[in-house]
């Protein structure tokens, strides 16, 4: 009797048997089972988009080895299929990171200055 009437305010009866069998409880929301914008469902979607956000600036900061690798071809080296990017910290200073590339046909190091051509050293 209790469902019927409740079904009657807009709350689905499959949910309310469920929620009754299995943890013994009525819900007495009237929009449970139904999408809507609560408050705490945006702060939840706000925080995951502001996350996700976040992780892809950080990462967005460091340059691939891709990305190098075109950098040089634009430069008239070769370097066809990069293997690895490693950054030389030992040799990198605040405005200028240095870094190392490994193509498959060669090795090089790369000096990168913001707003500026890549200085390029082949190592092999």
């Amino acid at each position: 009797m209790l469902l019927l009437a409740m079904s009657a305010f807009g709350v689905r009866a499959d949910i309310l048997f469920r929620r009754l069998f299995f943890t013994g409880t009525i819900p007495i929301r009237r929009n449970e089972g139904k999408m809507g914008f609560s408050p705490m469902r945006i702060i939840y979607v706000v925080t995951a988009v502001v996350g996700v956000a976040a992780v892809q600036g950080v990462s967005a900061q460091e340059p691939t080895k891709d990305l190098l690798a075109a950098q040089i071809r634009d430069q008239g080296y070769r370097c066809n299929s990069p293997l690895s990017a490693k950054k030389d910290v030992r040799r990198s200073r605040p405005d200028e990171a240095a870094w190392v590339l490994r193509c498959k046909d060669a090795t090089y190091r790369l000096r990168l200055v913001p707003d500026m051509a890549a200085r390029v050293q082949r190592l092999k």
